[in-house]
């Protein structure tokens, strides 16, 4: 509480203010997770204020290579690449022969589509997040790693876990 009566005493909260957002984040070595938190702290007219917790765990190592179970994982996403881009071709050329109007036609054609290209995006969001964790520990300046960052790669890590839920 003697933060929020220090924001108070400067000025950075007033009758005025609606939202406060804090935004913190930890990382635990042994299991090598980061967690981001942020809190939206919301101050309604009524004079209640509504806090709404978020909470990341992210491993942004996802591929350590330093066990045979960590092979076999990238192994199996390797499979899956493989075939999603095989199921792919042959949709492309089931839709060339039929025709767009004809192939569309079946609702099971839809959904594969449907589901081919929610993968395509998965894999889209897996490949950058994976570029930008590197990005972020290139720099062994610890003051470049800043929560808004991490949690920028959390809310595109969930993103592609719900895409993948979809999937399933």
């Amino acid at each position: 509480f003697k933060v929020i009566e220090r924001l108070q005493e400067n000025f950075w909260i007033d009758l005025k203010t609606r939202l406060v957002v804090i935004d913190f984040a930890y990382y635990n070595s042994n299991l090598d997770l980061f967690v981001t938190v942020r809190v939206l702290n919301e101050f309604l007219a009524s004079g209640y204020v509504n806090s709404m917790p978020v909470l990341r765990a992210l491993r942004l190592n996802r591929y350590p290579l330093n066990s045979f179970l960590n092979f076999i994982e990238v192994g199996a996403q390797g499979a899956v690449a493989f075939l999603w881009a095989t199921y792919l071709r042959e949709e492309i050329k089931e839709l060339k022969q039929q025709g767009f109007k004809q192939y569309f036609s079946v609702f099971w054609n839809t959904m594969d589509v449907a589901n081919l290209v929610i993968f395509g995006i998965v894999f889209y969001i897996r490949i950058t997040t994976s570029f930008n964790v590197n990005a972020l520990f290139q720099s062994t300046d610890a003051s470049q790693l800043s929560s808004s960052k991490l949690q920028n790669l959390g809310f595109w890590v969930d993103i592609e876990n719900q895409l993948v839920g979809m999937n399933a």
